[in-house]
């Protein structure tokens, strides 16, 4: 077996999944969001399989402990919130324009907060090993800081790129564990021209798979993962699991979601 990497030596992360496992996932995904319940524990079976096929240079295993009963509520709400505000919207585009902008902006906000809350969820029920329990700590003004700059630099043809970059960045760095550290590499540039590619290359369709899991391999490949000196590790890779509650009290350094 591989020995674990000395402290703030990077380990290199890479993605094993195959095409066709993904499209399996997308296909489950798109049937379980036309169901709406099952789009949870689809979530939470690709995640597991995400991590399973997840590798690091050093030999670290990764798995994924979440289960769809803990997020069925957030991803149920996401499915209402998404369909709803269009019928909300064609309800009151010939009467208001700033009622139609108003629900926009509302959906979108509350989207992009159930987004973070999956995101903390999905954090907190990786396992690393060896490896300590972790959380995501980045705050909804955060995302929404990123996401709005993401959405405006879209007018400037290119620079979504960077901003996108800069997301990756920030989420990577938000990613805490006692001893442990995440950091996102990508350029600006590296994911134009993927994306780019990615999009023209989709057209035929049936490349969506191999294209789109080369791109996450690509995102994969340049997160790294370091053994750093804050605190000391927790080792037992047989830690007890702690079920994720609803919410905690702010001042709690992590926050499931159940």
């Amino acid at each position: 077996m591989t020995a674990p990497a000395g402290l703030n030596e990077p380990v290199q992360m890479d993605f094993r999944g195959t095409p066709l496992e993904w499209l399996r996932w997308m296909l489950l995904a798109i049937g379980g969001a036309l169901l709406v319940v099952p789009l949870a524990w689809v979530t939470a079976a690709t995640a597991r399989w995400a991590c399973r096929n997840t590798t690091f240079s050093d030999g670290t295993t990764i798995e994924f402990r979440g289960t769809g009963d803990e997020v069925v509520v957030w991803h149920v709400f996401y499915i209402f919130v998404l369909v709803g505000h269009f019928f909300l919207v064609h309800a009151v585009e010939e009467k208001s324009g700033v009622a139609h902008v108003g629900i926009m902006i509302a959906a979108n906000f509350v989207m992009l907060y159930i987004l973070l809350m999956l995101i903390k969820w999905f954090v907190y029920n990786v396992k690393i090993a060896p490896g300590p329990a972790m959380s995501f700590v980045g705050g909804f003004l955060g995302l929404l800081g990123w996401s709005l700059l993401v959405a405006l630099s879209v007018i400037t043809i290119v620079g979504w790129a960077w901003a996108l970059a800069g997301l990756y960045r920030w989420m990577a760095e938000n990613v805490k564990g006692r001893g442990v550290r995440f950091e996102f590499h990508g350029k600006g540039h590296e994911i134009l021209w993927r994306v780019l590619a990615t999009v023209v290359g989709s057209v035929v369709i049936v490349t969506i798979p191999w294209l789109t899991i080369w791109l996450k391999r690509w995102l994969v490949q340049n997160v790294t993962f370091r053994r750093v000196e804050e605190n000391e590790w927790l080792s037992d890779p047989s830690e007890p699991k702690v079920t994720p509650k609803p919410s905690l009290p702010k001042s709690d350094p992590i926050l499931p979601i159940g």
